[in-house]
């Protein structure tokens, strides 16, 4: 879909939805504010670098309530300040980091880093497809029970990085690779409408770090 994957798209500020095609661009910037929204089943990807431009910390959104997000990061850059929405309580938002949604092969060898970044994942599923990605500098996961899956290396040595799991839906958490947590806070929370499986077929490390699991079943 226009504009291919050439192309730059930068947003200062202000509101764009992505609703009729399916698009694919080189590099993505969004800051002050700015609002991208992926409805109607449409999907955005992004083949190189998203939000880069490190000395600009202004926060961009990217709400996809029906829609798909690829971060494919093939320059293994940093994202900042991006906060992801995926998912209303009636239908389902998608975030792949290093591949296509749906994709069983292709991944990154090396996603990069998030710094400053809040994934709020409310229904929907996602997923990690690279060897290797970092979470640093104020970035939170949030998970509402929904699916994700990590086919590769997670590691998180920042202490400001929130990583949360609070059973609502009837999702799947799936660890393929080496899940490593040095001395962040992880709030995990599983209740009985929560997850139905956590699979883990890595090194599940926790260094120096808080884990909580509430549950009454």
């Amino acid at each position: 879909g226009y504009p291919g994957t050439n192309h730059s798209v930068g947003i200062g500020s202000g509101y764009v939805s992505i609703s009729s095609q399916d698009v694919s661009v080189a590099e993505l910037y969004l800051s002050d504010a700015a609002l991208l929204t992926i409805t109607n089943g449409r999907t955005i990807t992004v083949q190189n670098d998203v939000n880069y431009r490190a000395a600009n910390h202004l926060v961009g959104y990217v709400k996809a309530p029906n829609g798909t997000v690829n971060l494919q990061d093939s320059k293994t850059g940093i994202v900042y300040g991006l906060s992801f929405e995926l998912g209303t309580n009636a239908t389902s938002g998608y975030l792949d980091l290093g591949a296509t949604w749906g994709a069983t092969n292709g991944f990154r060898p090396d996603f990069g880093i998030l710094d400053t970044v809040l994934i709020r994942l409310t229904n929907g599923g996602l997923r990690v497809d690279a060897s290797n990605i970092t979470m640093r500098s104020n970035t939170s996961i949030l998970n509402y029970g929904q699916e994700m899956t990590f086919r590769g290396d997670w590691n998180n040595s920042d202490t400001t990085v929130v990583f949360m799991v609070q059973g609502k839906g009837t999702g799947t958490i799936d660890i393929a690779g080496n899940f490593s947590f040095g001395g962040c806070r992880l709030f995990e929370t599983i209740d009985t409408n929560g997850v139905n499986l956590i699979q883990v077929r890595g090194d599940a490390t926790f260094t120096n770090a808080t884990l909580t699991i509430a549950a009454t079943d």
